[in-house]
């Protein structure tokens, strides 16, 4: 809209987006009062703008200007930082999670509702799809959609993020020979592990003394047309499998296109798909720690604002980690900088920092305030994954 924040009005584009970018956690009121405080600096807590306002203002902003602002974010991180890689590999890894929204007529129209084994009432879910930078922490590229889009297909759309450079690690649920020739076909290289049940290739591996094998994996006849239609490739992909012991005594199959078996030797690969968990860490904090789950409207503009505005946010914090953890040193353990701490840090200094762009004191009293939050890794200890029953609050019943 081009006429939106042209008058002088309480909120602006900067201010409007600053608050949405904070995280909305509690009640709506609250978190605008402590905001304009912030803000305005003002010395106590009033009411500036009301719930009202904010509601009609956000009405005026695009959700696609987070994904913009992320984007500027992420490049000039990959830019002017020397991120960390994997054997000169930016590490990707792709997973997708589900996100329970609102759910109203909008939200249904656009999303879909789904009937819920506990409950006679239907419940609105999405498709959460991410592209993470498992060693820097970044999300590089971000959906929320559709049930109906499949990982798969969303895993192809995040490739307009990607380069060459990459490596791609997947779960299990991904594998296909779309897949397969696609990445390849972009010279783009990945690493997933196998269902075994699913591939003939991969139960044959299991069923062998062989620890990897090369194999070819032809596209079947009533494929080759979905593949002509699509541009591409028809002919056999040839690709590794790698067969992995793991700590209960099974074996699993990892499917690669890195073939070059002196630079990336059998051994290396066990630890290389163990890293893939830092995505799976990542949805933690989303739904947990940033709340996700619990948006401040219901619209589908303000949903899809609060998300790509999250991944902002947790951007943000680890762009400003960087320099502390590139500076820790292995002591009795190696240390990591707290990604909540960091998040939260980040949150409670926005305000601050954009008001005082360039103040390079301040900037570095944020990295200082990170740097003092660490805590160790200790190698080689795992737990036994729980899944809970997730906690749900009415949408009324705010923090304070």
């Amino acid at each position: 809209m081009e006429s939106a924040f042209t008058r002088k009005r309480s909120f602006t584009f900067k201010s409007l987006s600053l608050f949405i970018l904070g995280s909305i956690q509690s009640s709506l009121q609250r978190e605008l009062d402590r905001f304009f405080k912030q803000y305005n600096d003002s010395m106590i807590t009033e009411q500036f703008v009301s719930k009202s306002a904010f509601t009609q203002a956000r009405k005026k902003i695009s959700h696609e200007a987070f994904i913009e602002l992320n984007d500027i974010a992420v490049k000039h991180f990959y830019e002017n930082y020397k991120c960390h890689k994997w054997k000169k590999h930016r590490l990707l890894a792709i997973d997708g999670s589900e996100v329970l929204l609102p759910s109203n007529t909008e939200t249904i129209a656009k999303f879909g509702d789904y009937s819920h084994r506990r409950s006679e009432k239907s419940i609105v879910l999405s498709r959460f799809s991410k592209c993470y930078d498992v060693l820097n922490r970044i999300a590089i590229d971000a959906v929320l959609t559709t049930r109906k889009e499949g990982e798969g297909a969303l895993a192809i759309q995040h490739m307009a993020k990607m380069s060459t450079d990459d490596l791609v690690l997947f779960d299990r649920g991904y594998p296909s020979l779309k897949l397969f020739r696609t990445f390849l076909d972009t010279g783009i290289n990945f690493c997933s592990r196998m269902a075994v049940g699913n591939w003939t290739v991969a139960k044959e591996l299991i069923d062998s003394k062989d620890k990897e094998r090369v194999v070819t994996l032809e596209v079947p006849k009533h494929l080759k047309k979905k593949f002509y239609s699509e541009g591409l490739d028809t002919s056999p992909i040839k690709l590794r499998l790698i067969k992995v012991r793991l700590k209960t005594g099974e074996d699993e199959v990892l499917i690669t296109s890195l073939m070059d078996e002196s630079l990336y030797p059998h051994s290396c690969f066990k630890k290389l798909y163990n890293l893939r968990w830092g995505v799976e860490e990542s949805y933690k904090v989303d739904k947990h720690h940033l709340r996700l789950e619990d948006f401040s409207g219901y619209s589908v503009q303000s949903i899809m604002q609060e998300f790509h505005a999250m991944i902002m946010l947790s951007n943000l914090a680890a762009i400003f980690s960087y320099m502390p953890q590139r500076e820790l040193k292995k002591q009795k353990h190696y240390y990591k900088v707290s990604v909540t701490i960091a998040i939260s840090k980040m949150r409670d200094n926005l305000v601050s920092l954009f008001r005082h762009l360039g103040e390079i004191n301040l900037i570095e009293k944020l990295i200082n305030s990170i740097r003092m939050n660490l805590i160790p890794i200790r190698d080689e200890r795992s737990c036994e994954r729980k899944v809970y029953r997730r906690r749900r609050y009415h949408y009324q019943y705010k923090n304070l």
